[in-house]
């Protein structure tokens, strides 16, 4: 029989191909699922570099404590050093400005000294922390905010 006869069916029906076609989008809804959750960051991950303030305001003639937090964000560890700076380095000082860490196996908290220096005016401040964790660079800034007083 010719597939040019008029007789011939293919026995396609819509009903036929429903269930293969929900089988086939659904599968390539899953994979694209898949692939955007995986090239998302872990969210529950710790993030390389994070910073807070014990006493955030201070006033015009005051200190506070600058506190780091760093996590080696690899499976190895790794030779490390945190640097602490205010974009104003005439207004604050933080001392002292680098801290060593030597080798990092997962996370460490630093303490760093943040002074005013002299009478400044109120108003907010940002430090810039720099992680160097090995050959990677990671920074994370942070506003103090000084207020008259």
């Amino acid at each position: 029989m010719s597939i040019y006869n008029p007789g011939f069916d293919f026995n396609f029906s819509a009903e036929k191909l429903k269930k293969p076609a929900i089988a086939v989008i659904a599968a390539i809804a899953l994979f694209a699922v898949i692939v955007v959750a995986l090239s998302m960051p872990n969210p529950f991950s710790a993030k390389p570099v994070t910073a807070w303030f014990e006493e955030n305001p201070i006033s015009t003639d005051g200190e506070t404590t600058l506190f780091v937090r760093v996590s080696n964000p690899g499976n190895k560890p790794i030779t490390a050093s945190v640097e602490a700076r205010a974009i104003d380095s005439g207004s604050l000082y933080v001392g002292p400005p680098e801290a060593g860490i030597g080798l990092l196996d997962r996370t460490r908290e630093l303490k760093f000294i943040v002074n005013t220096v002299g009478k400044i005016l109120p108003g907010d401040y940002v430090l810039v922390i720099t992680f160097n964790a090995g050959d990677e660079k990671y920074t994370e800034q942070v506003k103090l905010s000084v207020r008259e007083g």
